[in-house]
């Protein structure tokens, strides 16, 4: 029996896109913030995932960074940050002491390129409401994620109701070799509940 791409959780396709890369050192969040203004569109929503030494942080950009209180983005600690909407993603990653490496990538545009979109699913099988539009997704391990959804919009449990993040792909081909050259969050998936 041979499965169909929605059963396997992935989808394949063909789109344009386009990418551009480079270094970079900020002093501070401001800077960074002032960096990200004019790279990403603030007509859509967007959404950043940020590691840092000491934790995750999952919130809002439109023009600045809205993170849930005790979980802004340090710039000493920031490992890599990703803000993203449906079309376009910011990527920016430590370099040891060296300042940062970033990659833009914006789809629709540019080139030809063959992409895996995958659904994968978040660490939380249950759900806290939080104050101002952010919840507190857990399980009972320990494992949390802060999450800027409204409580009434998550119907979490342990089996198909879960937070996924939409992961696109991107196929290079190299000496008759297929591999992934590239990957970008796309978008949050909430479940139907």
């Amino acid at each position: 029996m041979q499965l169909q791409q929605s059963e396997r959780n992935f989808k394949m396709d063909r789109i344009k896109t386009f990418s551009k890369y480079d270094r970079a050192s900020w002093k501070d969040i401001e800077e960074l913030t002032a960096f990200l203004k004019p790279l990403i569109s603030t007509d859509e929503e967007n959404f950043f995932v940020a590691f840092m030494h000491h934790t995750v942080s999952i919130g809002k950009f439109n023009g600045d960074f809205q993170t849930y209180p005790g979980r802004e983005i340090s710039l000493k600690h920031l490992l890599d940050i990703r803000v993203f909407n449906k079309d376009e993603e910011v990527y920016i990653r430590r370099r040891g002491g060296k300042g940062f490496n970033w990659r833009y990538r914006r789809d629709e545009e540019g080139s030809d390129c063959d992409v895996v979109d995958i659904h994968q699913v978040l660490w939380g099988t249950d759900v806290e409401e939080l104050q101002n539009g952010w919840n507190r997704v857990f399980e009972a391990r320990g494992t949390e994620l802060i999450v800027p959804f409204k409580n009434k919009d998550l119907k979490i449990d342990d089996k198909q109701n879960r937070i996924k993040i939409l992961t696109r792909h991107y196929i290079d081909y190299k000496n008759h070799q297929a591999g992934y050259a590239d990957a970008r969050m796309v978008k949050f998936t909430l479940p139907d509940g």
